[in-house]
């Protein structure tokens, strides 16, 4: 099974106007004219053209004003999400999910309140797709914030993974665009920016380095276990349903 990636739809931006106008064509008949043959239709995180931009299901704006948009990721910034944790987006946003992608002992030495610590693959697919969080039920949205310790690397990597597994399940059963998680970003500077700016809301009140010198024989164990992943242990997209 080929999974589809944004990086190879970079080339394409020039047709987004027709993914924004098919906005307003119904479900239906956009799974069927919008085909994985085009690979820029996936641009799976909201790319636009300069006056729009769609979350991953092309069905609306984000809720979250997005500060940059790089390789397909919706960035905000560290005070939009101290506003989305301190209740500025409640009216909108009825559930949030911060994903922590640095490794334990960077966790532990201090995160973001209520942050769930999912560095390895295996760890996103058991809390996000087997059984799907919903969105809440009064018609409020469910977004989720990827970050890691600047957001240069494992915090995109693996937004960028459940954004394909999602999209793939979905094109698989002949749902496309829908997404379990159509609105999702990143936290643009990532946990060292954050704590810099919002100690108040980091728990215990830290920043542990990823290269800190007592950690360096955590660091190369971590290191080791993330690259183990190969996919095979997911075989045919086992808890996706």
């Amino acid at each position: 099974m080929r999974a589809y990636s944004l990086s190879e739809e970079a080339n394409h931006s020039s047709h987004m106007k027709s993914i924004l106008s098919a906005n307003e064509v119904s479900p239906m008949r956009r799974s069927h004219s919008m085909s994985f043959t085009s690979p820029f239709i996936d641009k799976a995180f909201g790319i636009g053209c300069e006056d729009a931009i769609l979350i991953g299901d092309f069905s609306k704006q984000p809720a979250l004003p997005v500060c940059n948009r790089n390789e397909g990721l919706m960035n905000i910034t560290c005070q939009t999400l101290s506003d989305l944790l301190t209740g500025t987006y409640n009216c909108e946003i009825g559930h949030h999910i911060i994903v922590d992608c640095r490794y334990p002992f960077e966790y532990t030495g201090g995160h973001i309140k209520g942050a769930e610590n999912l560095y390895l693959k295996d760890q996103v697919i058991d809390f996000f797709l087997k059984d799907p969080v919903k969105p809440p039920q009064d018609g409020r949205r469910l977004v989720i914030v990827f970050h890691c310790e600047f957001s240069s690397q494992r915090g995109p990597t693996m937004c960028k993974f459940l954004r394909s597994r999602d999209r793939q399940f979905h094109y698989d059963n002949g749902d496309y665009p829908t997404l379990y998680y159509p609105e999702m970003y990143l936290l643009s500077g990532g946990y060292k920016a954050f704590y810099a700016e919002h100690k108040e809301l980091c728990e215990p009140n830290g920043y542990t380095p990823m290269n800190a010198d007592r950690h360096s024989q955590d660091l190369t164990r971590f290191i080791k276990k993330a690259k183990s992943w190969s996919g095979e242990s997911c075989g045919k997209k086992p808890g996706l349903r």
